[in-house]
């Protein structure tokens, strides 16, 4: 009986798991650049099963690991903004560009935050006036301090 060279290599892969596993696992440290570019090459043309094989991955994993994953990587992407201060803010306008609808949607939040934040009875001319005053008694108090010239 005459194996095609599939059929032997699959027997072997079948044979010798451990085997298999450890020459992949030498040949991934050898050439981790060229797996790296490859795989980045397939999540870029495969979006959909990238975000199939994470939602998989999350669902799988223990619920109370997620909320400190999410402050970890809240705490990751700050740091790296606060990094790359003109490349964050490159990626933000394209988002906002490609996102007109949500881009709105965020500002309309913020909006009724602010609205919903200041009372219904209060006197805008009145708290605007209450602080042209506070900053004309910092100016004028200020002037003479030592420090201030």
């Amino acid at each position: 009986m005459s194996l095609t060279p599939a059929e032997y290599q699959k027997r072997y892969r079948e044979r010798y798991p451990a085997k298999v596993a450890a020459c992949k696992a030498a040949s991934y440290r050898a050439n981790a650049a060229y797996y790296k570019e490859k795989n980045k090459a397939w999540a870029k043309n495969n979006r959909e099963a990238c975000r199939d094989i994470q939602r998989l991955y999350r669902a799988r994993r223990d619920p109370s690991m997620a909320k400190a994953d999410y402050l970890r990587s809240k705490e990751r992407v700050k740091k790296w903004v606060s990094a790359n201060k003109e490349r964050a803010k490159a990626i933000h306008k394209a988002w906002r560009g490609r996102n007109p609808g949500k881009q709105m949607a965020v500002v309309r939040r913020y909006q009724a935050k602010k609205l919903n934040a200041t009372t219904k009875w209060a006197n805008h001319v009145f708290i605007e006036e209450a602080y042209r005053l506070a900053e004309l008694r910092t100016k004028l108090w200020c002037s003479w301090l030592p420090l201030a010239r």
